[in-house]
């Protein structure tokens, strides 16, 4: 099995160990020849059957001394209809994630005994930290198309300001003989042209968040996950923007796909935990995102609202989440996380503030869900 790994190009350290990725357009990685030439029959009874949800749960590994401390939660794939490309693809998660734990050990041992046997530090040693962790944007379900997507951040420390974060994503076709899908895939052979004229059109929207002719290109081994019938291309910090960005991604709806949100949702009421807002509707904007009044449902779900200062950024917390967010930017936060985007900006429209209803789904993880009536938001119990 072979892989190549990609160079980041960080203002921090970051480690070199980038994950090598079978799933991914951010890596080549090839199989055994054997795994590909199953038998006809059984690759046609495997084939016909259908694809039910794949399942992630997490190994767990924590370690923490006086010179580091190391949270990873490991992704576990269960439910390939490929057993032997889920086997592998398994190892190269966890082989990766202790390899990257591995770097960091051994580069804060080093550096904290480099200092204890200098008489006359230069600076003060500050334990380093790697923390990994995933999100499932696609489960491989036949309800998917069958796509297996993955992110997977792996978040170091090594002194300084800040640390940073490394993006790897993993996409795979879960089919009797699975397959790593590209973008080319998805898009067809001019998938570049495609892609690269989203981008620019998306970067000329906030010229001020990302490098002047910072972007070009993607790559050919450009890092992207599948959710809700888009590709979202996924780029890494300090590649076409600041750190203050995070981490950009910019998502483009698939070709042919066929959106589950109603066209008509103006005309649909709005239901928070059960119970009917009034005078409260959403709308679909020029490119078919569904907007939803910020205050309005946030208030309704138990969050609170504050500017921050006199800027454009508003605080949205209910005591256990606080979240960020910036009229007219494509650019959420976390407390505690980089920056990303969900792929609309909070806009004002007829005196209230509209957000992407992924601000609810993805940032705040409330469950968001559409009727031929009615359009629902719910809290996890």
């Amino acid at each position: 099995m072979s892989h190549t790994r990609m160079n980041i190009p960080m203002k921090l350290m970051t480690i070199g160990a980038v994950s090598a990725l079978l799933l991914t357009t951010g890596a080549q990685l090839s199989f055994a020849s054997d795994a590909q030439s199953m038998n006809k029959a059984t690759a046609a009874t495997a084939a016909n059957s259908i694809q039910a949800s794949v399942k992630v749960t997490t190994k767990t590994f924590n370690e923490t001394t006086d010179n580091y401390t190391a949270r990873l939660q490991i992704p576990v794939i269960d439910g390939l209809l490929d057993k032997k490309y889920q086997a592998e693809l398994n190892d190269i998660l966890s082989r990766h994630a202790m390899e990257d734990f591995t770097i960091i050990k051994k580069q804060a041992n080093n550096e904290a005994a480099s200092l204890k046997k200098d008489p006359t530090p230069a600076y003060e040693f500050h334990p380093y930290d790697v923390e990994v962790q995933y999100e499932l944007k696609s489960n491989g379900s036949k309800g998917t198309n069958g796509i297996l997507s993955l992110k997977v951040l792996t978040s170091t420390y090594t002194g300084g300001a800040h640390g940073s974060t490394r993006v790897d994503t993993y996409n795979v076709r879960n089919k009797a003989a699975a397959t790593r899908i590209t973008l080319k895939d998805l898009f067809g052979t001019h998938y570049k042209k495609v892609i690269n004229a989203k981008i620019k059109s998306t970067i000329a929207k906030d010229p001020e968040s990302y490098y002047k002719d910072g972007f070009k290109s993607i790559s050919e081994e450009q890092s992207f996950y599948v959710q809700d019938g888009r590709a979202v291309i996924v780029f890494q910090q300090y590649e076409i923007a600041p750190y203050a960005a995070g981490i950009p991604e910019i998502n483009i709806a698939l070709p042919g796909h066929t959106t589950t949100t109603p066209g008509n949702l103006s005309a649909l009421s709005v239901m928070v935990n059960g119970k009917a807002l009034k005078s409260t509707s959403l709308y679909t904007n020029d490119e078919g995102i569904a907007m939803v009044p910020l205050r309005t449902v946030a208030e309704a779900l138990g969050y609170q609202l504050n500017r921050i200062g006199t800027s454009k950024v508003i605080s949205v917390s209910n005591g256990k989440q606080l979240a960020y967010l910036e009229t007219n930017k494509d650019n959420y936060g976390l407390d505690g996380l980089p920056t990303f985007t969900i792929g609309a900006a909070p806009v004002q429209k007829n005196g209230k503030l509209y957000v992407p209803a992924a601000f609810f789904s993805k940032v705040l993880k409330v469950k968001v869900a559409y009727s031929s009536n009615a359009v629902t938001f719910t809290t996890g119990s």
